[in-house]
């Protein structure tokens, strides 16, 4: 299986966890892998201006290692995915949540 296919498989595995914590609801990272794939969707979440809904209530819950800034800055094994710039605005995203 390539990179990109086990970062799909990935992907899926934490959006059925963040529906457990969050509840049963399509999250809008479902939506996004289906029209930009698991590596596009990332990269624009990752890159957004603002942190999405799901990424806001997820710190809330102290949930952050199910958010893909968590999973780019602390799995290495998809490191050949994503640029070092995806990986700073990942750590610089989850730095801000910190109070």
């Amino acid at each position: 299986m390539i990179l990109e296919d086990r970062y799909l498989e990935r992907c899926r595995t934490i959006a059925k966890e963040i529906k457990g914590v969050l509840g049963a609801r399509r999250t809008l990272f479902l939506s996004m892998i289906g029209e930009y794939g698991a590596v596009g969707a990332t990269k624009r979440l990752v890159h957004a201006d603002q942190p999405s809904d799901t990424f806001v209530e997820l710190m809330l819950r102290q949930r952050l290692d199910l958010t893909v800034e968590w999973i780019i800055t602390n799995e290495p094994e998809w490191d050949a995915l994503f640029t070092d710039a995806d990986r700073t605005a990942a750590k610089n995203r989850l730095g801000k949540s910190h109070p």
